[in-house]
């Protein structure tokens, strides 16, 4: 399984376009070739295919040889990248850095990333049943890893500064999820694993903000203001016609029309008709089985479990934006409920939820 051949990423736009593209890192978007990130619209790849890599030597492809880089990964790719940024081709260039940090294993790192966090105090999650030093442990050792992606962007950054590109190069720094160490008795993302209570498992799947929410930076020419915090909601989807936007390039016929382009709230434009809901959908197959279903309103999250009868969950975000109360048997929030999934049914219909197939009962409402 992988990105189907026949869309048209933006990669592909862009290159299209005349751009210089290259992709340095993780791909995770099918191993078989004709998934592969040469044929979906980057010129150059060096990297891995899959979803993981070790954290201290990793083995990449070049062309059709895969070999062992020797050092830590971040350092291994930020290498790549600024050897990419110094080809003399004159075409303007798009090229996406993916590092595998800060996921598990979080090391081995450098000890200049160890260094600051090995003996330091940190602030924990406060759940009953965690193991406290283990969790601090684990969190010293995230930092460290987030560390190691930190001083190679420094890296980057100061290449570009000295040739003069920081003028003329958006950069748009993301990561694929959040993360929890600890928080809600979880260690990892959405298919994380239960911690608490001297355990160690199972998978409890979940859509809590901690997995959903990562961080999301743009800077360069064409955005307004270091430091600057917008609150409207965005998505992944926005990224495309954002990316398009900046560079100049049209959008191809047959690219998805879901997203927003975000060049306005970059540049501290007033949006008076940007959305008010996100929508989500986690489905695993592996290691657990979920069919999760969520809608996330201004200040309020619904979260359908379909398939169980204990695990939806409604969220105050205004008041509890740690996720700490479920409200879904609120008797005062009965009519919000009702209503948000309502709204998520909508949308289900929408794209034709393949959950749509199985029996109409998983689409009433909870009583």
């Amino acid at each position: 399984m992988g990105l189907p051949p026949e869309l048209t990423t933006w990669a592909e736009a862009l290159q299209r376009a005349g751009y210089r593209t290259g992709l340095v890192g993780k791909w995770h978007l099918g191993s078989k070739p004709p998934f592969h990130p040469t044929r979906q619209g980057y010129e150059f790849f060096l990297g891995f295919l899959g979803g993981g890599n070790e954290p201290m030597n990793p083995r990449l492809w070049v062309g059709d040889e895969q070999r062992v880089f020797p050092g830590p990964e971040p350092d291994v790719m930020t290498d790549a990248a600024l050897a990419f940024l110094r080809d003399p081709d004159p075409r303007p260039f798009a090229l996406s850095l993916h590092f595998r940090a800060p996921h598990t294993p979080y090391g081995p790192v450098p000890d200049v990333d160890m260094a600051p966090f090995r003996d330091a105090p940190v602030t924990i999650p406060i759940v009953a049943g965690l193991d406290e030093a283990q969790v601090r442990q684990w969190t010293r050792e995230y930092y460290a890893s987030v560390h190691s992606v930190d001083r190679n962007l420094a890296r980057l950054f100061d290449a570009l500064q000295q040739s003069g590109l920081d003028r003329s190069t958006v950069v748009l720094f993301t990561s694929d999820h959040g993360y929890n160490i600890g928080h809600h008795g979880l260690h990892t993302k959405g298919n994380g694993t239960w911690v608490a209570g001297g355990v160690n498992g199972p998978t409890m799947p979940n859509m809590f903000d901690t997995s959903l929410k990562p961080p999301f930076i743009v800077r360069g020419p064409g955005v307004k203001g270091g430091g600057r915090a917008v609150g409207e909601l965005i998505t992944f989807e926005d990224v495309y016609p954002t990316v398009l936007s900046l560079a100049g390039v049209p959008m191809p016929a047959d690219a998805p029309r879901h997203g927003r382009d975000l060049s306005p709230l970059l540049r501290g434009e007033p949006v008076t008709d940007w959305r008010d809901t996100v929508y989500g959908q986690y489905d695993l197959h592996h290691y657990a089985i979920a069919h999760l279903r969520m809608i996330r309103e201004t200040g309020w999250k619904l979260v359908r479990s379909y398939g169980t009868t204990t695990k939806d969950q409604l969220f105050d975000l205004t008041n509890d934006p740690g996720e700490l109360k479920n409200l879904w048997n609120a008797p005062e929030h009965r009519e919000r409920r009702r209503t948000m999934e309502r709204r998520l049914r909508e949308w289900m219909r929408s794209y034709d939820d393949p959950l749509l197939k199985e029996t109409g009962l998983l689409y009433q409402p909870a009583p």
